[in-house]
């Protein structure tokens, strides 16, 4: 039985996309000029300080597409050189590489950030990329649990692939509120794991737990769904997920047991039923 003991030590570093015209695109559109309101000096000052700002933006993600690789490139030799199926072949240096992919906007960075710094953020700013990485304490060993953010949105379906190579382990995350997002976790995201990651273990996250049982915010959102834990059972089946926990990110609620399902399902994963081989006995006439 693997003891895993709390607090992770957080570190972020951002992950920039390896398409850096896109990502500095997306940028570039957040400035915003109103052009009837301002005279030509006023423009011309306000378009320059834009200009500064994107390009102190760029040299920030040219510097952060760096470190991603480097930290890629060591995740995954790390991976490969100390990875073991248990417990026992683990060493200090171990490094698990677990990956969160889901619908935009159903918590999974939330998710990450409330479990690497114990802070829940309020703000809602769409995921390019970005790595968290966390310092786990397992049987008195020390794991490195590499924590990869993704972006849900289509606009990202090409891009996000790129960090499913070496993963160890996948977070599967759909909102308890959002129908939607729980349909689309057999719809889009099992063939999408399928196709980039196959045989790469899943743990199916249900998110936003506390908002389930909020009378007041099914009164003030009509249009969203709760799904109950009998459903998330039974996609749970459905998907052949490893494991099923729902929590919440704002109040903590089992935000330290997904992770543990996550390590747990890397270190000692389930073993698979061997079958018998039938031998074929010989008959001497």
């Amino acid at each position: 039985m693997l003891v895993i003991e709390r607090r992770p030590i957080q570190a972020h570093v951002s992950r920039p996309s390896s398409l850096l015209s896109l990502f500095w695109r997306n940028l570039e559109q957040k400035v915003y000029l109103d052009s009837s309101s301002i005279s030509l000096n006023e423009k011309h000052a306000k378009l320059k300080s834009a200009e500064s700002e994107v390009l102190e933006r760029r040299e920030k993600t040219v510097f952060s597409f760096l470190v991603f690789f480097v930290f890629d490139f060591f995740g995954f030799v790390c991976g490969a050189v100390v990875g073991g199926d248990s417990a026992e072949e683990m060493s200090a240096s171990r490094f698990i590489k677990c990956v969160t992919v889901g619908d935009g906007a159903v918590g999974k960075t939330c998710m990450l950030i409330s479990y690497t710094s114990n802070t829940f953020p309020t703000d809602y700013v769409p995921t390019v990329f970005d790595n968290f990485s966390a310092n786990v304490v397992v049987d008195g060993n020390t794991v490195n649990l590499g924590l990869w953010d993704t972006a849900g949105q289509e606009d990202y379906n090409r891009l996000r692939p790129l960090s499913y190579r070496g993963a160890d382990v996948f977070l599967l995350a759909f909102s308890l509120i959002s129908k939607a997002s729980y349909e689309n976790v057999a719809k889009k995201w099992i063939p999408e794991l399928s196709h980039y990651a196959p045989g790469v273990p899943i743990i199916l996250v249900g998110s936003k737990l506390d908002l389930r049982d909020d009378k007041q915010f099914f009164i003030d959102h009509p249009g969203a769904s709760p799904i109950s834990t009998s459903q998330g059972e039974e996609l749970q089946k459905q998907i052949s997920a490893a494991a099923y926990v729902e929590c919440s990110s704002k109040t903590q609620q089992n935000i330290k047991a997904v992770f543990d399902q996550a390590i747990k399902v890397v270190l000692q994963p389930p073993k698979k039923s061997k079958k018998k081989k039938q031998q074929r006995g010989c008959s001497i006439l």
